[in-house]
Formats: structure tokens, C-alpha cells, sequence
């Protein structure tokens, strides 16, 4: 489906791709939290998914929070990983702490009114 200012598809106006993109990992980060050893592996994973989503879903319709978002998970997963390779790294409190505040902020601009990015060649209406 497309908005005013969308070149694309916004993808979360499909409900397979939404399962696919976001519903899944969510799904991969709710398991970490039940099943604790797992989550060295399943959290990056399942932030890194999602971060692909949401930049695919930013690229396409210009969705507001999908353009901060995308790039934080993929960061967040990125940090995540630093352990596996003996790097010590940030704890995983402090990384869903960046990654709800950062979510949070990411949705100021949609509710104070602004969904979409205005990209050159859109007709907004």
C-alpha cells in the first residue's frame, strides 16, 4: 500500500512481510528473554533483522521512524556480537536500554505529525 509521500510499498501495511520482518525477530528477542543462555546468539539476530527491515521499509516509503530505527538495530546487533569474539563489549542492559530509548525518540516526529520523509520528486498531499 502506498502513502502521499511514498515511492513504495510501506511494508507495514502487509501482513506477511510485517511477520517476516518484524514479528519474527520480536518473536527471537521474547525467546532470549525466556531462554537466557541463548541470548548471546538469538538477540543479535533478532536486532539485526529487524534492523534490515526497518532500513528496507525506510528505503522504500520514506517511514520516519524506520529511517533511525534501522541503523540502531543493526548497531545494537553489531555491539551484541563483540563477545563472541572475545571483545568484551557492552552488556545486553545497556543495549535494550539504547535500543527502547532509541525506538522511543524515533517516534516523536510521526506523533507530532510527521510519518514521512519528503523526498525530492514526491507529491505530497
Amino acid at each position: 500500500m502506498k502513502n502521499a509521500c511514498c515511492q513504495g510499498e510501506e511494508y507495514a501495511q502487509n501482513r506477511r512481510t510485517s511477520v517476516l520482518l518484524w514479528y519474527i525477530p520480536m518473536g527471537l528477542a521474547l525467546l532470549g528473554f525466556l531462554w537466557p543462555s541463548s541470548r548471546v546468539a538469538l538477540w543479535p539476530v533478532a536486532f539485526a533483522w529487524a534492523g534490515v527491515g526497518c532500513v528496507l521499509n525506510a528505503r522504500s516509503c520514506g517511514r520516519m521512524h524506520c529511517t533511525f530505527t534501522g541503523p540502531l538495530y543493526l548497531l545494537v546487533a553489531a555491539i551484541g556480537v563483540f563477545p563472541l569474539f572475545g571483545n568484551g563489549g557492552v552488556g545486553w542492559k545497556w543495549l535494550w536500554l539504547s535500543a527502547v530509548m532509541g525506538t522511543l525518540l524515533a517516534f516523536v516526529p510521526e506523533w507530532l505529525g510527521k510519518k514521512y520523509f519528503k523526498r525530492e520528486g514526491d507529491r505530497c498531499e
